[in-house]
C-alpha cells in the first residue's frame, strides 16, 4: 500500500479568472446606459406629472374666476419655477415652466423653458406646448406633455 498522498492544487486558474472578469465587464457594459436610460425617464415622468398638476391646477383657478396666482416658485429638484397668467390678452396667456439651470438629466434640458397655452372650452381644457430652446433633442428627451 502507497502510504504518499498526492496533494491536487485547488482553486482557480488564472484563465478562468480573466473569463469571469470579461463576463463581469460586458455584463456592465450593457446594464450602465441602459440604468441611466431608466433614470433619466423616471425623472422626466417625475417633471410631467408635476406639470400636470399645475395644469389642473391653472384650470380650477380659471373656472373659479381667480385673476391672479402667486407664481409657485420651485418645485422639487428638476423645476426651477412655475408662472400663471390668467389674461388672454397677455402674450404668457397659460403656464409658464421653466426647468432647473443644472438638470441632473441632460445638460439640453438646463434653463428649458416650456410655455402652455391652454383652450378653454366647456368644462374642458386642452394645452398646447412651447418649448424654448426647442430643437429635435429637447423634445426627444423632455417627451409627455410637449410632444404630440
Amino acid at each position: 500500500m502507497n502510504m504518499s498522498m498526492t496533494k491536487k492544487a485547488s482553486g482557480f486558474s488564472l484563465i478562468e479568472l480573466m473569463v469571469v472578469i470579461a463576463i463581469v465587464a460586458l455584463l456592465a457594459a450593457i446594464a450602465v446606459p441602459s440604468y441611466k436610460s431608466y433614470v433619466s425617464r423616471s425623472k422626466v415622468a417625475e417633471i410631467n406629472s408635476m406639470i400636470s398638476n399645475q395644469l389642473g391646477l391653472w384650470a380650477e383657478k380659471n373656472d373659479l374666476g381667480v385673476t391672479t396666482l402667486a407664481s409657485a416658485g420651485t418645485i422639487g429638484s428638476h423645476i426651477a419655477s412655475v408662472d400663471y397668467e390668467f389674461d388672454s390678452g397677455e402674450a404668457t396667456y397659460g403656464v409658464t415652466v421653466t426647468l432647473a439651470a443644472t438638470s441632473t438629466i441632460d445638460a439640453a434640458l438646463n434653463g428649458l423653458v416650456m410655455y402652455f397655452e391652454p383652450t378653454v372650452g366647456t368644462n374642458t381644457v386642452s394645452w398646447t406646448c412651447t418649448l424654448t430652446p426647442s430643437n429635435a433633442n429637447t423634445k426627444g428627451l423632455i417627451g409627455g406633455l410637449c410632444n404630440p
